[in-house]
């Protein structure tokens, strides 16, 4: 990740600096229901038809856990000594994936996923029930929004501390005065 101070900073002089940031991020991610009193992974079960056989649907790879994000933002540091600074931010992680809630394209039918998926699959791919409990039929109607890829928003605090190398004696005149002498 970069950092482009707006101002000049430096933490004994310029005390202070809103700043930009932007960046390559990684992560992992594991959407969860909650059914019966318990939590279920839904990636494996292909709510939406991933992995089902291309005869019965339109073929719909599973989606990968370990996506690749853009990280960028803009924030405030503001340097209280040499080594301690305290910063404020608010960014936004642009993904590739639309599938961090596991929900991005259409509903499948209930029969086609329990077949194939599963009954725990067909229930949680569609949890709209009819007043007397039976499953609503939705399938072909939009699931997710169509509209790409999800996106993140975070904001943070943080509290810095800097480690500074030692710095070295001032060497005196007189072996300064040596040393030019031998040179």
């Amino acid at each position: 990740m970069g950092v482009f101070n707006i101002l000049p900073y430096q933490q004994e002089q310029k005390r202070w600096t809103p700043y930009l940031y932007a960046g390559v991020a990684g992560f992992y991610f594991n959407p969860k229901a909650q059914f019966k009193g318990q939590w279920v992974e839904l990636q494996p079960l292909g709510t939406e038809g991933q992995g089902l056989p291309t005869e019965a649907y339109t073929q719909r790879k599973k989606y990968n856990r370990y996506q690749v994000a853009i990280p960028f933002g803009f924030g405030f540091k503001f340097s209280f000594s040499k080594h301690i600074s305290v910063a404020l931010e608010l960014g936004a992680r642009k993904t590739f994936t639309d599938y961090i809630d596991d929900v991005s394209l259409d509903y499948v039918s209930s029969e086609l996923l329990e077949k194939h998926n599963g009954n725990l699959a067909a229930e949680l791919s569609n949890r709209t029930y009819t007043l007397e409990g039976d499953q609503v039929d939705l399938s072909g109607s939009n699931r997710g929004s169509l509209k790409g890829a999800d996106w993140y928003f975070v904001s943070g605090f943080s509290l810095s501390y800097t480690i500074t190398k030692p710095q070295k004696k001032e060497r005196t005149k007189k072996y300064k005065y040596q040393l030019n002498k031998w040179l």
